[in-house]
């Protein structure tokens, strides 16, 4: 700490200095400023904690996949949208949770075949929507996650949930349909 109040960190990194004998008569150190490399480290944890902060106040769910299939991020949305247990939230292998989560799908031979083409196809973007047996419809999104430089780091995936917004349309679309009808039964004007 500086008379002015300002902090300035350093790293200190010493030697024994030894005679003949072996004896340690000293030391010979260095002292390294570290001021910068202390406050790039603040600045991307503050910024890291503003990407959690914001990833995890959506209404999607979202996971985030390495190339080499690990799990870099994932929300409490996604979490509770796929109903997670946790022992597999904490698992990084992707695989184990597409296996988990492929069993609450209709069709899941169709939703690990398009994960499997998206992986092969790490350029590709994606939209669908997926149908739980439940009667849940999830629209999903997906991918590529590149940096700057054209760094592939991986595959994000974006999880809605829509199903009262289906079922709204499926009401709306009953309602044209009956109102088409009797429009067409009535007599002639």
């Amino acid at each position: 700490v500086h008379p002015d109040g300002s902090i300035s960190w350093v790293m200190g990194q010493a030697v024994p200095e030894k005679d003949d004998a072996g004896r340690v008569v000293g030391y010979v150190g260095t002292i390294t400023d570290i001021t910068e490399r202390k406050r790039a480290e603040e600045e991307k944890q503050r910024r890291a904690a503003i990407l959690e902060a914001q990833i995890n106040s959506t209404i999607d769910g979202i996971l985030i996949v390495d190339e080499k299939g690990n799990k870099i991020v994932q929300n409490r949305r996604c979490v509770e949208m796929w109903k997670i247990p946790q022992h597999i939230v904490d698992n990084c292998d992707d695989k184990q949770q597409v296996e988990f989560v492929k069993n609450r799908i209709k069709d899941p031979e169709k939703f690990v075949e398009k994960i499997a083409y998206l992986y092969a196809h790490p350029n590709e973007i994606s939209r669908d929507e997926l149908e739980f047996k439940d009667g849940a419809i999830l629209d999903r999104y997906s991918a590529p996650v590149i940096g700057k430089d054209g760094t592939d780091f991986g595959r994000i995936w974006v999880f809605r949930d829509i199903t009262e917004r289906k079922r709204a349309e499926a009401v709306l679309r009953e309602a044209q349909a009956l109102y088409n009808s009797l429009v067409e039964q009535m007599p002639a004007g």
